[in-house]
């Protein structure tokens, strides 16, 4: 029948997901979730290993918690930020 479409092609390349406007989204998404998982990693194995053995408290804050969760939280937030200023570096303003 003209008009119709077979349902399962998708002819809009924007709901496709190839669309031109598309592709920094899913390389911005990729690289947040990279992070998010590295993060994860980094974040339950140092505090799993530190947790372990009985460290000092620094400022009140269990070693353990200190280099196990807030530096890496650190050292990871900053290193997104870095990655969200590269990616919009490569894009002209609007």
């Amino acid at each position: 029948m003209p008009g119709t479409t077979d349902r399962h092609t998708i002819r809009d390349p924007a709901l496709r997901g190839d669309a031109p406007d598309s592709r920094p989204a899913r390389r911005e998404a990729l690289q947040a979730a990279t992070v998010w998982l590295g993060a994860l990693i980094v974040t339950v194995g140092l505090s799993t290993w530190l947790g372990a053995a009985q460290g000092r408290a620094y400022f009140g804050v269990p070693g353990w918690a200190l280099v196990g969760i807030l530096l890496p939280w650190i050292a990871f937030f900053v290193m997104h930020v870095w990655i969200c200023r590269q990616g919009a570096a490569d894009e002209p303003p609007e």
